[in-house]
């Protein structure tokens, strides 16, 4: 304990001798620090954003018509307990007109005199299943399933996210490894040149 106080002591006492150095020396680690959390900050706020986007990435399964409301409800239980599906929205034929009208202003549907838009299930699928190779084997599941017409999802979408997510994770990676070598020279040279003054 004794030997700590007197080398705080005797650093203090050269802090005094070379202020102007001191002070530099304090400064450049504190804007080395500083730096170094807002990258930090910036690369997980990066992370954050993309994650974001992918788990907006989903599967849409339509139905057949002509299915009754218990087997529908049947079809939803199904799908819920299904591995890599986080949870699923019921679309019904007039939701998904609205829907249409609201997207694209479309007001010459009226010129139908049914409804042609079909029923569908919104399936939001589970982060860790959320790689295009596992996205596709639980869509070709869902697709198995009676009642099932068709399912789609943007496989496109979801392939280029996760190349731009790997490209990001190794630039970010690089350029932290680079900050942080340079913060270390850069703090390492100043302490050197104070403890020198």
């Amino acid at each position: 304990m004794r030997v700590i106080w007197y080398s705080f002591l005797e650093g203090m006492k050269g802090l005094k001798k070379a202020r102007l150095s001191g002070f530099l020396t304090v400064a450049t680690v504190g804007i080395s620090l500083f730096f170094v959390g807002l990258f930090y900050v910036a690369s997980q706020n990066l992370m954050t954003v993309i994650q974001g986007i992918k788990a907006r990435v989903r599967l849409e399964a339509f139905l057949g018509d002509g299915q009754s409301r218990q087997e529908i409800e049947l079809l939803s239980e199904r799908l819920t307990h299904m591995a890599g599906i986080d949870s699923v929205r019921f679309i019904s034929k007039d939701e998904a007109l609205e829907i249409f009208r609201e997207t694209f202003e479309a007001e010459h549907m009226e010129i139908f005199e049914e409804n042609p838009l079909p029923a569908s299930f919104q399936i939001f699928v589970e982060m860790a299943y959320l790689q295009g190779d596992s996205v596709e084997v639980l869509a070709n599941r869902v697709k198995r399933l009676s009642g099932i017409n068709d399912v789609v999802f943007r496989g496109k979408i979801l392939r280029a996210l996760n190349r731009y997510l790997r490209i990001a994770n190794l630039v970010l990676v690089s350029l932290g490894v680079l900050l942080g070598v340079l913060s270390f020279v850069l703090v390492a040279n100043n302490i050197k040149l104070t403890i020198i003054a």
